[in-house]
């Protein structure tokens, strides 16, 4: 049978038409705003991860530069953190802000050793240094979930969550978390060990509060906001 380039080209057309319906009939991907449970705030020992366990999930985020140098900053057991409200997108990949905090009664040598991290003073003598987070979300695995269950955890907070999601996409999270406790109990990231960044936190909500606090509004919030 002789097959002309028009009957080629109607074919064609004609596929591709039933391929781009099929694709239409997949589940389409909805945004979802969620509370999640978490108490650990975590950095790894190379400090290129900072790592927020939740309840449900884990959240890895590159570290910046200034929350690195925090643990080895003779200023730390001064430093608050305030957090953003977290976005996923699609391919799980999160976005966020932070906002470091200092009293403002620092000693000279002290305000040398803020300005070296990075500090600025607002008009009202607050010390602050904000920057954006991004990362990727993971579920959280039961290795995990009962190495939590021992551990002792003095505060659980609230993080509101904005993502974007496809039942595909769980399953993709759910293989490819990077945390994993070793037999030891010694919890690992990328064979990066991880140790907890004691600093008091507060986590932002889209519903009583969507945008991060100046200095100024975090030294008003509530203690009941802020780890003691």
């Amino acid at each position: 049978m002789h097959i002309t380039r028009r009957t080629v080209l109607s074919l064609t057309a004609t596929q591709l038409a039933l391929l781009n319906a099929g694709c239409a009939t997949g589940p389409a991907p909805v945004t979802r705003h969620y509370t999640e449970k978490v108490s650990m705030l975590l950095i790894s020992q190379d400090h290129k991860q900072l790592v927020i366990l939740g309840e449900n999930h884990h959240y890895v985020f590159d570290c910046p530069p200034d929350v690195a140098m925090l643990p080895k900053s003779p200023l730390r057991a001064k430093v608050s953190a305030a957090f953003s409200p977290f976005k996923v997108d699609i391919e799980g990949a999160i976005t966020g802000m932070y906002m470091l905090h200092l009293p403002d009664n620092l000693t000279p040598v002290e305000v040398d050793q803020a300005h070296e991290l990075g500090f600025t003073q607002d008009e009202q003598g607050h010390w602050f240094l904000g920057n954006k987070l991004t990362g990727k979300r993971y579920v959280q695995g039961n290795t995990l979930r009962a190495w939590r269950d021992h551990e002792k955890l003095n505060r659980t907070y609230e993080v509101s969550v904005e993502a974007v999601e496809t039942p595909i996409q769980h399953a993709a999270e759910e293989m490819s978390t990077p945390v994993y406790l070793t037999s030891h109990g010694v919890l690992l990231i990328y064979l990066a060990p991880l140790a907890p960044l004691l600093i008091p936190m507060m986590f932002m909500s889209y519903e009583k509060r969507p945008q991060l606090p100046s200095a100024a509004s975090a030294a008003s919030t509530p203690a009941s906001a802020v780890a003691p």
